[in-house]
Protein backbone atom coordinates (compact mmCIF):
# COMPACT_ATOMS: atom_id res chain seq x y z
CA UNK A 1 0.00 0.00 0.00
CA UNK A 2 1.44 3.36 -1.02
CA UNK A 3 0.80 6.62 0.82
CA UNK A 4 1.65 10.11 -0.41
CA UNK A 5 1.74 12.81 2.26
CA UNK A 6 1.67 16.47 1.24
CA UNK A 7 3.33 18.43 4.04
CA UNK A 8 6.23 17.62 6.37
CA UNK A 9 4.92 19.30 9.51
CA UNK A 10 3.64 17.82 12.76
CA UNK A 11 0.72 15.80 11.40
CA UNK A 12 2.49 14.78 8.20
CA UNK A 13 5.72 13.58 9.83
CA UNK A 14 3.95 11.74 12.63
CA UNK A 15 1.65 9.97 10.15
CA UNK A 16 4.57 9.09 7.87
CA UNK A 17 6.45 7.39 10.72
CA UNK A 18 3.45 5.33 11.79
CA UNK A 19 2.48 4.32 8.26
CA UNK A 20 5.99 3.32 7.23
CA UNK A 21 6.40 1.24 10.39
CA UNK A 22 3.16 -0.57 9.49
CA UNK A 23 4.44 -1.54 6.07
CA UNK A 24 3.26 1.29 3.86
CA UNK A 25 5.48 2.73 1.15
CA UNK A 26 5.44 6.39 2.17
CA UNK A 27 6.54 9.46 0.22
CA UNK A 28 6.38 12.95 1.75
CA UNK A 29 6.59 16.06 -0.39
CA UNK A 30 7.11 19.62 0.80
CA UNK A 31 8.38 22.86 -0.67
CA UNK A 32 10.95 23.26 2.12
CA UNK A 33 13.17 20.83 4.03
CA UNK A 34 12.34 20.13 7.67
CA UNK A 35 11.69 22.36 9.52
CA UNK A 36 9.79 24.25 6.87
CA UNK A 37 9.52 27.99 7.55
CA UNK A 38 5.84 27.58 6.64
CA UNK A 39 5.21 25.15 9.51
CA UNK A 40 3.74 26.65 12.69
CA UNK A 41 6.18 24.37 14.53
CA UNK A 42 9.22 26.01 12.91
CA UNK A 43 9.96 27.82 16.14
CA UNK A 44 12.12 27.71 19.25
CA UNK A 45 9.33 26.50 21.51
CA UNK A 46 5.69 25.44 21.88
CA UNK A 47 3.71 24.84 25.07
CA UNK A 48 3.16 21.26 26.18
CA UNK A 49 0.15 21.23 28.52
CA UNK A 50 -2.58 18.89 29.71
CA UNK A 51 -5.21 21.46 30.74
CA UNK A 52 -8.37 20.89 28.71
CA UNK A 53 -12.04 21.18 29.51
CA UNK A 54 -12.72 17.79 27.90
CA UNK A 55 -11.59 14.34 29.00
CA UNK A 56 -10.84 13.52 25.36
CA UNK A 57 -8.01 16.00 24.79
CA UNK A 58 -6.83 15.89 28.41
CA UNK A 59 -6.29 12.13 28.24
CA UNK A 60 -4.72 12.43 24.80
CA UNK A 61 -2.35 15.17 25.97
CA UNK A 62 -1.29 13.14 29.01
CA UNK A 63 -0.47 10.24 26.69
CA UNK A 64 1.53 12.63 24.53
CA UNK A 65 3.48 13.97 27.52
CA UNK A 66 4.47 10.43 28.47
CA UNK A 67 5.67 9.90 24.90
CA UNK A 68 7.68 13.14 25.03
CA UNK A 69 9.39 11.82 28.16
CA UNK A 70 9.95 8.22 27.13
CA UNK A 71 11.13 8.61 23.53
CA UNK A 72 14.93 9.06 23.53
CA UNK A 73 14.93 11.62 20.71
CA UNK A 74 11.81 13.60 21.57
CA UNK A 75 12.84 13.74 25.23
CA UNK A 76 15.95 15.72 24.28
CA UNK A 77 13.67 18.49 22.99
CA UNK A 78 11.18 18.48 25.89
CA UNK A 79 11.60 20.60 29.02
CA UNK A 80 9.17 20.11 31.90
CA UNK A 81 9.56 23.53 33.48
CA UNK A 82 5.92 23.83 34.56
CA UNK A 83 3.28 26.26 33.44
CA UNK A 84 1.82 29.18 35.41
CA UNK A 85 -1.62 30.37 34.34
CA UNK A 86 -2.37 33.93 35.46
CA UNK A 87 -5.98 34.92 34.98
CA UNK A 88 -7.68 38.22 35.82
CA UNK A 89 -10.48 37.70 38.33
CA UNK A 90 -12.74 39.54 35.87
CA UNK A 91 -12.20 36.96 33.08
CA UNK A 92 -14.97 34.52 33.99
CA UNK A 93 -14.67 32.43 30.82
CA UNK A 94 -10.99 31.71 31.30
CA UNK A 95 -11.40 31.10 35.02
CA UNK A 96 -14.17 28.63 34.25
CA UNK A 97 -11.87 26.85 31.79
CA UNK A 98 -9.10 26.62 34.41
CA UNK A 99 -11.50 25.25 37.02
CA UNK A 100 -12.97 22.66 34.67
CA UNK A 101 -9.56 21.57 33.42
CA UNK A 102 -8.34 21.04 36.98
CA UNK A 103 -11.45 18.97 37.73
CA UNK A 104 -10.91 16.90 34.56
CA UNK A 105 -7.29 16.20 35.46
CA UNK A 106 -8.39 15.28 38.97
CA UNK A 107 -10.83 12.73 37.55
CA UNK A 108 -7.97 11.32 35.47
CA UNK A 109 -5.77 11.13 38.57
CA UNK A 110 -3.32 13.73 37.22
CA UNK A 111 -4.04 16.85 39.30
CA UNK A 112 -1.30 16.02 41.81
CA UNK A 113 1.08 18.62 40.39
CA UNK A 114 -1.47 21.42 40.19
CA UNK A 115 -1.60 24.19 42.79
CA UNK A 116 -4.08 27.06 42.80
CA UNK A 117 -2.83 30.15 44.61
CA UNK A 118 -4.99 32.84 46.16
CA UNK A 119 -2.07 35.22 46.71
CA UNK A 120 1.38 35.97 45.37
CA UNK A 121 3.15 35.35 48.69
CA UNK A 122 2.56 31.62 48.69
CA UNK A 123 3.27 31.45 44.95
CA UNK A 124 6.69 33.07 45.38
CA UNK A 125 7.41 30.78 48.32
CA UNK A 126 6.91 27.71 46.13
CA UNK A 127 8.50 29.25 43.02
CA UNK A 128 11.42 31.39 44.23
CA UNK A 129 12.51 31.96 40.63
CA UNK A 130 9.56 34.41 40.47
CA UNK A 131 10.44 36.24 43.69
CA UNK A 132 11.01 39.57 41.95
CA UNK A 133 7.84 39.49 39.84
CA UNK A 134 5.20 42.09 40.63
CA UNK A 135 2.03 39.99 40.70
CA UNK A 136 -1.35 41.68 40.82
CA UNK A 137 -3.97 41.13 43.51
CA UNK A 138 -6.53 41.18 40.70
CA UNK A 139 -5.25 37.88 39.29
CA UNK A 140 -5.73 34.20 40.13
CA UNK A 141 -2.76 31.84 39.75
CA UNK A 142 -2.68 28.16 38.79
CA UNK A 143 0.61 26.28 38.53
CA UNK A 144 0.89 22.89 36.82
CA UNK A 145 4.20 21.09 37.23
CA UNK A 146 3.25 18.46 34.66
CA UNK A 147 3.73 20.85 31.75
CA UNK A 148 6.40 22.81 29.95
CA UNK A 149 7.55 23.27 26.39
CA UNK A 150 9.38 21.58 23.56
CA UNK A 151 11.96 23.06 21.22
CA UNK A 152 9.63 22.67 18.29
CA UNK A 153 12.06 23.01 15.38
CA UNK A 154 14.36 20.45 16.95
CA UNK A 155 11.40 18.16 17.59
CA UNK A 156 10.43 18.36 13.91
CA UNK A 157 13.98 17.47 12.96
CA UNK A 158 13.88 14.53 15.37
CA UNK A 159 10.67 13.32 13.71
CA UNK A 160 12.24 13.72 10.27
CA UNK A 161 15.25 11.62 11.32
CA UNK A 162 12.90 8.93 12.62
CA UNK A 163 11.01 8.95 9.33
CA UNK A 164 14.18 8.66 7.27
CA UNK A 165 15.38 5.73 9.37
CA UNK A 166 12.03 4.02 8.85
CA UNK A 167 12.43 4.30 5.10
CA UNK A 168 10.14 7.24 4.32
CA UNK A 169 11.09 8.98 1.07
CA UNK A 170 11.18 12.79 0.99
CA UNK A 171 11.03 15.22 -1.94
CA UNK A 172 11.75 18.92 -1.33
CA UNK A 173 12.07 22.02 -3.49
CA UNK A 174 9.96 22.74 -6.56
CA UNK A 175 9.55 18.99 -7.07
CA UNK A 176 7.93 18.82 -3.65
CA UNK A 177 5.83 21.99 -3.87
CA UNK A 178 2.24 20.88 -4.44
CA UNK A 179 0.25 23.23 -6.66
CA UNK A 180 -2.93 21.22 -7.08
CA UNK A 181 -4.66 17.91 -7.50
CA UNK A 182 -5.53 16.46 -10.89
CA UNK A 183 -7.94 13.73 -11.93
CA UNK A 184 -7.07 11.79 -15.07
CA UNK A 185 -8.96 8.66 -16.15
CA UNK A 186 -10.22 8.19 -12.62
CA UNK A 187 -6.72 8.39 -11.15
CA UNK A 188 -5.72 11.10 -8.68
CA UNK A 189 -2.35 12.83 -8.92
CA UNK A 190 -0.74 15.66 -6.98
CA UNK A 191 0.90 18.16 -9.31
CA UNK A 192 4.16 19.83 -8.23
CA UNK A 193 5.57 23.16 -9.35
CA UNK A 194 8.39 21.40 -11.19
CA UNK A 195 5.88 19.55 -13.36
CA UNK A 196 6.25 16.30 -11.44
CA UNK A 197 3.11 14.23 -10.77
CA UNK A 198 2.69 11.96 -7.76
CA UNK A 199 0.18 9.18 -7.33
CA UNK A 200 -0.46 6.73 -4.52
CA UNK A 201 -3.16 4.42 -3.22
CA UNK A 202 -3.97 7.10 -0.64
CA UNK A 203 -3.08 10.78 -0.52
CA UNK A 204 -2.95 12.67 2.78
CA UNK A 205 -2.93 16.47 2.75
CA UNK A 206 -1.24 17.68 5.95
CA UNK A 207 -0.17 21.24 5.17
CA UNK A 208 -1.67 22.91 8.22
CA UNK A 209 -2.72 26.48 7.52
CA UNK A 210 -1.58 26.05 3.89
CA UNK A 211 -3.85 23.07 3.23
CA UNK A 212 -6.28 25.39 1.44
CA UNK A 213 -3.77 25.85 -1.36
CA UNK A 214 -4.04 22.11 -2.15
CA UNK A 215 -7.68 21.25 -1.39
CA UNK A 216 -10.79 23.34 -0.89
CA UNK A 217 -11.13 23.92 2.87
CA UNK A 218 -13.52 26.89 2.71
CA UNK A 219 -16.04 26.62 5.53
CA UNK A 220 -14.02 23.88 7.23
CA UNK A 221 -10.88 25.63 8.41
CA UNK A 222 -9.36 29.08 8.11
CA UNK A 223 -5.77 30.25 8.47
CA UNK A 224 -5.44 32.42 11.56
CA UNK A 225 -2.36 34.54 12.21
CA UNK A 226 -1.06 34.80 15.78
CA UNK A 227 1.61 37.32 16.70
CA UNK A 228 4.95 36.55 18.35
CA UNK A 229 8.15 38.47 19.01
CA UNK A 230 11.41 37.94 20.91
CA UNK A 231 13.97 39.63 23.09
CA UNK A 232 17.65 38.70 23.30
CA UNK A 233 19.09 38.03 26.77
CA UNK A 234 22.70 38.17 27.81
CA UNK A 235 24.15 34.94 29.24
CA UNK A 236 23.82 36.41 32.75
CA UNK A 237 20.19 37.39 32.20
CA UNK A 238 19.39 33.99 30.73
CA UNK A 239 20.93 32.27 33.75
CA UNK A 240 18.70 34.28 36.09
CA UNK A 241 15.56 33.27 34.19
CA UNK A 242 16.42 29.68 33.27
CA UNK A 243 14.24 28.13 35.99
CA UNK A 244 11.02 30.06 35.38
CA UNK A 245 7.90 28.24 34.16
CA UNK A 246 6.04 29.15 31.01
CA UNK A 247 4.00 32.17 32.14
CA UNK A 248 0.58 32.30 30.51
CA UNK A 249 -1.17 35.59 31.28
CA UNK A 250 -4.75 35.49 30.06
CA UNK A 251 -4.93 39.28 30.02
CA UNK A 252 -1.81 40.07 28.01
CA UNK A 253 -0.11 37.03 26.45
CA UNK A 254 2.54 34.55 27.41
CA UNK A 255 6.28 33.96 27.33
CA UNK A 256 8.76 31.17 27.80
CA UNK A 257 12.01 30.56 29.66
CA UNK A 258 15.05 31.60 27.63
CA UNK A 259 15.94 29.31 24.77
CA UNK A 260 18.86 27.17 25.90
CA UNK A 261 20.64 27.49 22.56
CA UNK A 262 20.24 31.19 21.80
CA UNK A 263 19.13 33.02 24.95
CA UNK A 264 16.04 34.29 23.14
CA UNK A 265 12.77 34.76 25.03
CA UNK A 266 9.67 34.32 22.90
CA UNK A 267 6.74 36.60 23.72
CA UNK A 268 3.27 35.81 22.37
CA UNK A 269 0.53 38.42 22.13
CA UNK A 270 -3.03 37.48 23.12
CA UNK A 271 -6.36 39.13 22.39
CA UNK A 272 -5.78 39.77 18.69
CA UNK A 273 -5.25 37.64 15.59
CA UNK A 274 -5.55 38.06 11.84
CA UNK A 275 -7.23 36.54 8.81
CA UNK A 276 -5.79 36.83 5.32
CA UNK A 277 -8.91 36.55 3.18
CA UNK A 278 -8.05 35.90 -0.46
CA UNK A 279 -9.71 34.40 -3.50
CA UNK A 280 -10.32 30.71 -2.96
CA UNK A 281 -8.00 28.80 -5.35
CA UNK A 282 -10.62 26.04 -5.74
CA UNK A 283 -13.96 27.81 -5.94
CA UNK A 284 -15.75 31.11 -5.99
CA UNK A 285 -15.63 33.16 -2.82
CA UNK A 286 -12.82 33.73 -0.37
CA UNK A 287 -10.87 31.79 2.22
CA UNK A 288 -8.24 32.80 4.74
CA UNK A 289 -4.83 31.51 3.67
CA UNK A 290 -1.43 32.33 5.14
CA UNK A 291 1.11 34.85 3.91
CA UNK A 292 4.47 33.98 5.40
CA UNK A 293 7.23 36.25 6.61
CA UNK A 294 9.65 33.94 4.80
CA UNK A 295 8.23 35.37 1.56
CA UNK A 296 7.26 38.88 2.76
CA UNK A 297 9.91 40.14 5.18
CA UNK A 298 7.84 43.13 6.33
CA UNK A 299 5.11 40.88 7.81
CA UNK A 300 6.07 41.25 11.46
CA UNK A 301 3.39 42.04 14.07
CA UNK A 302 0.96 44.96 14.42
CA UNK A 303 2.67 48.12 15.59
CA UNK A 304 0.32 48.47 18.57
CA UNK A 305 1.09 44.91 19.72
CA UNK A 306 4.58 46.04 20.74
CA UNK A 307 3.18 48.09 23.61
CA UNK A 308 1.20 45.09 24.80
CA UNK A 309 4.34 42.96 24.73
CA UNK A 310 6.11 45.61 26.82
CA UNK A 311 3.25 45.65 29.34
CA UNK A 312 3.51 41.87 29.64
CA UNK A 313 7.24 41.98 30.33
CA UNK A 314 6.91 44.97 32.65
CA UNK A 315 4.40 43.07 34.76
CA UNK A 316 6.83 40.23 35.46
CA UNK A 317 10.40 41.22 34.55
CA UNK A 318 10.45 45.02 34.19
CA UNK A 319 14.24 45.08 33.75
CA UNK A 320 13.72 43.35 30.40
CA UNK A 321 10.87 45.50 29.13
CA UNK A 322 13.06 48.07 27.40
CA UNK A 323 14.94 45.54 25.30
CA UNK A 324 14.39 45.78 21.55
CA UNK A 325 12.02 43.28 19.99
CA UNK A 326 13.46 41.05 17.29
CA UNK A 327 12.24 38.21 15.11
CA UNK A 328 8.65 39.44 15.16
CA UNK A 329 6.39 37.37 12.95
CA UNK A 330 2.94 36.01 12.30
CA UNK A 331 2.52 32.34 13.22
CA UNK A 332 -0.19 30.84 11.01
CA UNK A 333 -2.40 28.10 12.43
CA UNK A 334 -5.20 26.08 10.84
CA UNK A 335 -8.29 27.01 12.82
CA UNK A 336 -11.47 24.97 12.84
CA UNK A 337 -14.70 26.47 14.11
CA UNK A 338 -14.57 24.64 17.47
CA UNK A 339 -10.81 23.94 17.72
CA UNK A 340 -11.24 20.23 16.99
CA UNK A 341 -8.85 18.68 14.49
CA UNK A 342 -10.05 17.74 11.00
CA UNK A 343 -8.83 14.23 10.23
CA UNK A 344 -11.09 12.74 7.59
CA UNK A 345 -11.62 11.94 3.94
CA UNK A 346 -12.03 14.96 1.65
CA UNK A 347 -15.60 14.98 0.28
CA UNK A 348 -15.88 14.16 -3.40
CA UNK A 349 -12.68 12.11 -3.46
CA UNK A 350 -12.19 8.41 -2.87
CA UNK A 351 -8.47 8.56 -2.09
CA UNK A 352 -7.71 12.03 -0.67
CA UNK A 353 -7.67 12.71 3.07
CA UNK A 354 -7.01 15.74 5.26
CA UNK A 355 -5.14 15.86 8.58
CA UNK A 356 -5.28 19.47 9.72
CA UNK A 357 -7.21 21.90 11.92
CA UNK A 358 -4.47 22.11 14.56
CA UNK A 359 -6.22 25.23 15.93
CA UNK A 360 -3.13 26.27 17.83
CA UNK A 361 -2.95 23.22 20.09
CA UNK A 362 -1.85 20.41 17.79
CA UNK A 363 1.92 20.52 18.21
CA UNK A 364 1.98 18.80 21.59
CA UNK A 365 0.62 15.62 19.97
CA UNK A 366 3.58 15.16 17.61
CA UNK A 367 4.71 11.84 19.19
CA UNK A 368 1.26 10.22 18.96
CA UNK A 369 -1.03 11.93 16.44
CA UNK A 370 0.25 9.76 13.59
CA UNK A 371 -1.33 6.65 15.09
CA UNK A 372 -4.72 8.38 15.02
CA UNK A 373 -4.24 9.54 11.43
CA UNK A 374 -3.29 6.03 10.32
CA UNK A 375 -6.34 4.61 12.09
CA UNK A 376 -8.50 7.05 10.13
CA UNK A 377 -6.85 6.09 6.85
CA UNK A 378 -7.51 2.42 7.58
CA UNK A 379 -11.09 2.94 8.77
CA UNK A 380 -10.35 1.85 12.34
CA UNK A 381 -10.68 5.17 14.14
CA UNK A 382 -13.24 4.72 16.91
CA UNK A 383 -16.65 6.21 16.20
CA UNK A 384 -16.48 8.88 18.91
CA UNK A 385 -13.12 10.23 17.71
CA UNK A 386 -14.13 10.01 14.06
CA UNK A 387 -17.25 12.04 14.80
CA UNK A 388 -15.23 14.67 16.66
CA UNK A 389 -12.69 15.04 13.83
CA UNK A 390 -15.00 14.63 10.85
CA UNK A 391 -15.07 17.01 7.90
CA UNK A 392 -17.77 19.49 8.79
CA UNK A 393 -18.96 22.52 6.92
CA UNK A 394 -19.45 25.33 9.41
CA UNK A 395 -19.16 29.11 9.19
CA UNK A 396 -15.80 30.54 10.12
CA UNK A 397 -14.93 33.89 11.65
CA UNK A 398 -14.64 35.65 14.96
CA UNK A 399 -17.76 33.94 16.33
CA UNK A 400 -15.81 30.69 16.69
CA UNK A 401 -13.62 32.18 19.42
CA UNK A 402 -16.60 32.92 21.64
CA UNK A 403 -17.32 29.22 21.99
CA UNK A 404 -13.81 28.18 23.01
CA UNK A 405 -12.99 29.36 26.51
CA UNK A 406 -9.27 28.57 26.41
CA UNK A 407 -8.73 30.83 23.41
CA UNK A 408 -8.06 34.46 24.20
CA UNK A 409 -8.60 36.07 20.80
CA UNK A 410 -11.35 38.68 20.76
CA UNK A 411 -10.32 40.77 17.76
CA UNK A 412 -9.71 39.42 14.27
CA UNK A 413 -7.82 41.81 11.98
CA UNK A 414 -7.68 41.84 8.21
CA UNK A 415 -4.07 41.01 7.43
CA UNK A 416 -3.70 43.40 4.49
CA UNK A 417 -4.87 46.32 6.64
CA UNK A 418 -2.33 45.87 9.45
CA UNK A 419 0.33 48.50 10.08
CA UNK A 420 3.32 46.26 10.78
CA UNK A 421 6.07 47.13 13.22
CA UNK A 422 9.50 47.76 11.75
CA UNK A 423 12.64 46.05 13.05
Amino acid sequence: MSLLIVGAGVFGLSAAIEAQKKGYSVTVIDKHPVPSPYSAACDINKIIRSEYDSHFYAKMSLDAIEAWKSDPEYSETYFECGRLSVCPKSNSNRRRFDDISIAVLGELGKADKITKYADAVSLKRDLPCLADCQFSSEDVYVYNGRAGYAHSSNALKAAWRKAVRCGVQFVFGEAGEAVGIEQTDGKTAVAAKSGARYTADKILVACGASSGFVVNVAGVQAATGLFVTHIQLTPAEAAEMEDIPVIFDAGLGYFFPPDKETGLVKVCISGVAAANNVANPHDYGTVSLPRYKHDTATDTIPQNSLSQARRLLTKYFPELATKPFIGSKTCWIADSSNSDFIIDKVPGHSDIYLASGDSGHGFKFLPIIGSYVLAMLEGRLDATTAERWKWRGEPEGLEKYKNTDWKLTKQLLEFDQITFAKE
